[in-house]
């Protein structure tokens, strides 16, 4: 697992100005939980174990709201829910059409390398 993603995460909670019954957390797909691989290969993309154990980890957590989100359209959605169920990844929700950029400057991101 990764401990130092898990820690991070939950302190970045802590420092939370806003209190919350449920906090969310959300996580990108692409080389977060999974390496990059276009939908529509033939290929699978390689999960991100240790990632995925975290998500699995703070699901578990009734404090949280796990969201996954992707810049792929909902033309994707069998696609992705599929390889999601194969990983085990567990989650409450998903986003798809996610604005797309190269970079993002925020107050509140977590980087999981």
């Amino acid at each position: 697992m990764n401990t130092k993603l898990l820690l991070s995460i939950r302190e970045q909670i802590k420092k939370s100005k806003v209190k919350r019954e449920k906090y969310v957390v959300a996580f990108d797909l692409d080389e977060t939980l999974w390496g990059f691989v276009p939908m529509g290969s033939d290929e699978n993309p390689e999960p991100i174990w240790d990632n995925i154990r975290v998500v699995n980890e703070l699901f578990s957590d009734d404090s949280l709201e796990i969201v996954l989100y992707t810049s792929r359209g909902a033309e994707d959605f069998e696609e992705v829910t599929s390889l999601l169920k194969k990983y085990g990844v567990k989650y409450h929700s998903i986003r798809f059409n996610k604005m797309r950029f190269d970079c993002l400057v925020d107050d509140k991101t977590v980087n999981p390398n």
